[in-house]
């Protein structure tokens, strides 16, 4: 009857599994989130970043260093092949209001340069491929003048902040080929009478169709990392304390509950520290969803509570359950595994993974000690009969 009931809940968290793998790319046409790349930009017109598809919506993070008048060196360049009556979308966000990033689109059919593009194009030491026409963008804040703090806007799935867009774009190409986006931080101001020049950190999204693969869901937690690794957003990585104040808080609580559990410590040393691997996987799921969970809290003045949010919240108490369960089932089981009890494991390691439970390594360290430790016992029992 045990074996029997195993074998009904491996069955039901595999068709779970299943039903979350059809769900979830239904759920991306509405998350209103963008395939992200960093570090990108490339140096010329032949280390241009690539644009593969102007309908897929990608945001590429990158930074402008301080330019020097005249000087190419810093420009970030981006290229794509354009269609006759094709639509190029984009738009610019930053996190500094006063730092608008220098826009200049070239390829064939533009029209000469203007004296907005002109200006671009002499500011920054920039050429023209031959027969290529070009059009620019670019703002100049003034010290004198007073402005009025652009709307900041809140991202639900990497909580950050960001005033976007500061240049929203939509340019119809006028002929096939080859087109670059180049950004710079230097443009000439008459009412200055000098260069204005805003070094900073930009992201730059084109297309509009939310494209997600199973792969793109596993890593969102990693493009959570990098996003606010990216803004320094609470000082680097401190944005993970709560996390790890869970994680420390649970782990001390478990090794407080079996400093004098005889059972546990007749377990070898090396079981023992596959055990607390094991929960420490558990423990990342539940201190991700706190750590997430409490960042929208703490940014609830900054959001409604629907739409993607709630897609965000749900996700996170998903992976609070997730990370409940798990190490439940871990106590109960680590150390008589067999194969249906293994295999449920692995089911909720590959759910949490899907959901964006534990940052990643949590479903993997809590599959992998668990496989481990049956392996262990595997070897033990042959050298017995042995």
């Amino acid at each position: 009857m045990t074996s029997d009931r195993c074998v009904g809940r491996a069955r039901l968290a595999v068709a779970t599994v299943i039903l979350a793998v059809l769900i979830l790319p239904i759920l991306a046409p509405i998350s209103s989130a963008h395939l992200p790349t960093f570090d990108t930009g490339g140096e010329s017109y032949e280390t241009a970043e690539r644009i593969d598809n102007l309908d897929t919506s990608y945001a590429f993070y990158g930074e402008l260093p301080r330019m020097t008048p005249g000087s190419p060196v810093g420009a970030k360049y981006y290229t794509f092949e354009g269609k006759n009556g094709q639509e190029f979308e984009f738009e610019i966000g930053v996190r500094d209001m006063f730092f608008p990033p220098c826009l200049l689109l070239v390829g064939p059919g533009l029209p000469s340069p203007d004296e907005d593009a002109q200006n671009i194009i002499e500011s920054g030491g920039l050429s023209l491929p031959d027969g290529q026409g070009a059009l620019g963008w670019y703002q100049i804040f003034l010290p004198w003048a007073s402005y009025y703090a652009w709307e900041c806007e809140f991202e639900p799935f990497t909580q950050t902040h960001f005033f976007s867009p500061t240049y929203y774009e939509s340019v119809i190409l006028p002929s096939d080929g080859r087109y670059h986006l180049i950004l710079t931080s230097i443009v000439y101001s008459e009412q200055l009478g000098d260069y204005q020049i805003r070094p900073g950190k930009y992201f730059l999204v084109t297309g509009h169709e939310e494209e997600f693969t199973l792969a793109d869901f596993v890593l969102m937690p990693w493009y959570w990392l990098k996003v606010r690794s990216f803004w320094s957003e609470h000082g680097e990585v401190l944005f993970i304390w709560p996390t790890v104040a869970v994680l420390a808080g649970l782990l001390a609580a478990e090794a407080f509950r079996n400093r004098k559990d005889e059972s546990f410590r007749n377990h070898t040393r090396l079981k023992q520290s596959l055990y607390y691997g094991g929960l420490t996987g558990s423990f990342l799921m539940i201190g991700g969803a706190v750590n997430q969970l409490s960042l929208l809290m703490i940014h609830t003045s900054n959001h409604d509570w629907e739409g993607i949010v709630m897609l965000v919240l749900t996700l996170q108490l998903g992976a609070l359950v997730l990370g409940i369960v798990s190490a439940s089932y871990a106590k109960k089981h680590f150390f008589e595994l067999n194969g249906t009890a293994l295999t449920v494991a692995v089911v909720i390691a590959i759910f949490a993974l899907l959901i964006g439970a534990g940052l990643i390594i949590g479903p993997l360290l809590f599959m992998g000690c668990l496989a481990i430790v049956m392996l262990v016992n595997h070897v033990s029992d042959r050298v017995v009969e042995f």
